[in-house]
């Protein structure tokens, strides 16, 4: 069974093409949005940064596992509170007309459930869009069934590509403005390279 990185389910959500070339074709860029992010996320993926409170201790970069999933990853920031463990994961920039994003829900529900096994608790999932300053609890609670099915469809269907070595299509519609693999993806999707016609245009010219 191939073991799937948490991290990439957000990739495979937002574009199952980007996420293809990222993890089999082991291709990757970076523009202003990854920058962003990576700034952001400096002081939660320093794993020996802990913070302590009144009856509240956070651990940053927390590794995490899921044995029968075969999943594994890295939280942002795990938090015990009073005997209670919440998960808080950072993002750049709020969805514009909904709360949160699904993909970011599916990876902080899949760390849930990595958690959830190793302490044997009943953790909470909380997503902060810092643009907004914005903390939302995710519905972990009443949908969770929604979510594991979710997770467990992702999984599979990431799975499959990983065993055929296959990066997925891009999907129509797929919104690519701010992606850092625009580049390098878009012109596999608008230009027909045709090898014969380049090379004897070539010779043209030298004639």
């Amino acid at each position: 069974m191939e073991d799937i990185n948490i991290r990439d389910l957000q990739h495979f959500l937002y574009c199952q093409h980007r996420w293809g070339l990222i993890v089999i074709d082991k291709v990757w860029a970076e523009n202003i949005f990854v920058i962003k992010s990576n700034l952001m996320h400096e002081n939660v993926h320093d794993s020996n940064r802990v913070t302590y409170a009144k009856n509240k201790k956070t651990f940053n970069a927390v590794a995490i596992y899921h044995d029968e999933l075969g999943i594994f990853g890295v939280t942002d920031s795990l938090i015990i509170e009073k005997n209670k463990y919440i998960l808080m994961e950072y993002k750049p920039t709020k969805p514009k007309g909904s709360d949160f994003n699904i993909d970011d829900a599916l990876q902080v529900f899949a760390q849930k459930i990595c958690v959830d096994s190793i302490f044997h608790t009943n953790s909470k999932g909380y997503l902060y869009y810092k643009n907004e300053k914005f903390k939302i609890e995710l519905p972990f609670e009443k949908e969770y069934e929604f979510y594991y099915s979710l997770l467990i469809k992702k999984i599979e269907a990431m799975r499959g590509y990983l065993l055929k070595n296959q990066i997925p299509s891009i999907r129509k519609g797929q919104k690519c403005s701010g992606c850092s693999l625009k580049d390098l993806c878009m012109p596999t999707r608008n230009v027909k390279y045709n090898l014969k016609q380049i090379i004897f245009n070539k010779l043209e010219e030298e004639e």
